[in-house]
């Protein structure tokens, strides 16, 4: 579920494009995909769902992130089960007040920092940490985001979010007879569009 932060993610990537650019400028994603992992007490099976779904607005300035903000429409996030859908929609994103509001990220100033490579490496890889902050059923906490930016437009990342930091009961995680894991892993790709 919370795999929707991530998407927004995605887009910090650009932030490590050195060579991509001088002077900061809003970029957005061409396409891109966030998903959620989260382990159950059911060995084989793993809760999981994605959306395509995201809006992202992001300035950087060479390998130095500036701002950062991604928002993905909660309703988006499928599993590829209707029913399975309707309650995680009901346990798990909805609010105190009864909205199912947006998941969104947002960081601040951030760079990226290119590996050591032998003298035969040519790629253009960089790994970035992200700090930001994270607003899921109207709650909002901080939450670090690990990425890779290679190219300079293709990003992938990863962030652990655990549910339980955002007001999310134990029990609703239960479900016939089924323990869903409160740490859930949100994975992300996306590619930046080129302004070219």
């Amino acid at each position: 579920m919370i795999r929707l932060l991530v998407l927004w993610t995605n887009r910090l990537m650009m932030i490590s494009a050195p060579f991509i650019c001088s002077l900061a400028w809003p970029e957005t994603i061409d396409s891109g995909r966030v998903e959620f992992i989260a382990e159950t007490s059911v060995k084989m099976f793993r809760f999981k769902g994605e959306t395509k779904n995201f809006q992202s607005r992001l300035e950087r300035t060479g390998n130095h992130l500036i701002s950062l903000e991604v928002r993905i429409p909660t309703e988006s996030l499928k599993t590829g089960m209707e029913i399975r859908d309707k309650h995680m929609r009901e346990r798990i994103f909805t609010s105190k007040d009864g909205l199912i509001p947006d998941i969104v990220f947002k960081a601040g100033p951030s760079d990226c920092l290119s590996p050591e490579r032998t003298p035969t490496d040519s790629s253009k890889e960089q790994l970035c940490e992200i700090n930001g902050s994270l607003s899921f059923r109207g709650q909002q906490h901080p939450i670090k985001l690990a990425m890779t930016l290679k190219d300079g437009f293709t990003v992938e990342g990863k962030a652990l979010v655990d549910v339980l930091d955002f007001g999310v009961s134990p029990d609703v995680l239960k479900w016939t007879g089924v323990i869903v894991d409160h740490k859930v892993w949100v994975n992300f790709e996306a590619k930046i569009k080129d302004k070219k």
